[in-house]
């Protein structure tokens, strides 16, 4: 007999966190230019530090409202098939993980459903850097959000299906 379940949980994970220089810097940034700044003529191309700035003032408003982002993850059971839905883009070392540990036969993970926590990256891509683990509304989670998200996933597969059934 097919079986049709669904389960979704919020974990809290943790805002990351700014150093106070960082947002003496960002102030002082924004204090010289509270409008863009602009590269060119046409005014279509913003200087990107003014973009950063104000991404990791808006995180550091979030993290003054709350402590912590209520992350959701979803998963629907559709006989041997599971559809995990979480938020924002976790990197692809946690979606393997999650598919490898699976008691499900099939998992197919969506990510960006019902909201968007940004990239969600490996501490090993924070320690090297880059675009997607600047520090702001693309990349606003704790070193161990994704930790957290691979566990919270796990469980709910688990709590959601039980691999002897049939």
């Amino acid at each position: 007999m097919p079986v049709l379940a669904c389960l979704a949980r919020t974990l809290p994970i943790p805002y990351r966190e700014l150093s106070s220089e960082q947002v003496a810097a960002d102030e002082a940034y924004l204090a010289a230019h509270p409008d863009p700044v602009w590269l060119d003529r046409a005014a279509e191309a913003i200087e990107w530090e003014w973009i950063y700035a104000n991404a990791r003032k808006d995180l550091r408003l979030r993290c003054e409202e709350r402590s912590d982002y209520p992350f959701e993850i979803q998963a629907i059971r559709l006989g041997d098939v599971v559809i995990l839905g979480v938020e924002g883009e976790p990197f692809v070392e946690a979606q393997l993980e999650i598919k490898e540990t699976s008691p499900a036969r099939y998992t197919i993970g969506v990510h960006m459903a019902n909201g968007c926590a940004g990239y969600v990256p490996t501490k090993r891509a924070l320690a090297r850097g880059g675009y997607e683990t600047r520090p702001g509304t693309w990349s606003m989670l704790c070193a161990d959000g994704l930790e957290m998200m691979t566990t919270g996933a796990k469980d709910l597969l688990c709590a959601l299906y039980t691999p002897t059934e049939s």
